[in-house]
């Protein structure tokens, strides 16, 4: 493992803790924040995917995941919100 897949791996592991309390609390980013920026995720797993960064690579998928996870929050909130009106 080279030290660039380390410091960014490690870095982005950072960031996916970071966003663990927005999983949890009722408050969420707006939906597109929240799509845009898993779509951002995924083309970076991708490209450090390519340059064989695996740590890297796994740290940008959790973080796709958990924004995956806030985006589908964020949507269910806006539907239930709707069919009470």
């Amino acid at each position: 493992m080279i030290w660039q897949d380390v410091l960014i791996g490690s870095a982005q592991a950072m960031l996916a803790i970071g966003l663990i309390p927005a999983v949890i609390h009722h408050h969420k980013p707006p939906l597109a924040t929240a799509l845009t920026t898993a779509l951002g995720m995924g083309v970076f797993a991708v490209a450090f995917a390519t340059l064989g960064l695996w740590w890297s690579t796994s740290m940008s998928a959790v973080q796709l995941v958990l924004w995956l996870i806030l985006a589908w929050q964020k949507w269910r909130a806006g539907a239930a919100a709707a069919s009470r009106h």
